[in-house]
């Protein structure tokens, strides 16, 4: 029974925790939360990416392609943290970190996509991700040259990439038919 607890709450999780990240991010993009605010999330999800990545579960199937983002997310988070405490790169680290975080979960839906028989949806939450990291990325290299808000534009990217991401993973969370695994 605890297995079975631990491995639903394991299941469902993440469709509260990635929108509560992109939400994070909004904040962080606007002002509202700063360096030590995003240190600690930061260290939170690199202590909750080393537990869904030790999953056994998460090798099989398209969860295995989603191991890959979190590993490789995990290692994103503590390059930022390092250019946090200028360590070295200082905050380019960090935009490197979230840009990793827009993209690296792409190739994964793709592949989530084609394993629950939802090829359309899926590539629809991958372009919804890809598109906002490109419209954040237009917002930092306009620098207001447009005559555009750059927080503005950025949030409108990571609305994007936020949408994208949750909605992918909320649908994966409601589907208990074993499709994700193997």
């Amino acid at each position: 029974m605890t297995a079975t607890v631990t491995g639903r709450v394991l299941a469902v999780l993440p469709a509260g925790l990635v929108p509560l990240a992109w939400g994070f991010a909004a904040a962080v993009a606007v002002g509202a939360a700063g360096g030590r605010a995003l240190a600690v999330g930061l260290g939170v999800m690199v202590v909750l990416f080393a537990v869904f990545a030790a999953q056994p579960a998460m090798g099989e199937g398209a969860l295995a392609a989603w191991r890959l983002v979190i590993v490789a997310g995990l290692v994103a988070n503590l390059v930022s943290l390092a250019g946090l405490f200028d360590l070295f790169g200082g905050e380019a680290v960090v935009a490197v970190s979230a840009y990793a975080w827009m993209l690296l979960p792409v190739p994964a839906l793709v592949r989530t996509g084609r394993a629950v028989g939802a090829s359309r949806r899926y590539l629809a939450f991958a372009v919804l991700s890809t598109v906002g990291a490109g419209v954040v990325l237009a917002g930092t290299l306009s620098g207001g040259v447009l005559g555009l808000d750059t927080t503005a534009v950025a949030l409108v990217g990571v609305a994007l990439v936020g949408l994208g991401q949750t909605g992918s993973i909320v649908d994966a969370a409601l589907r208990d038919d074993g499709a994700l695994g193997t």
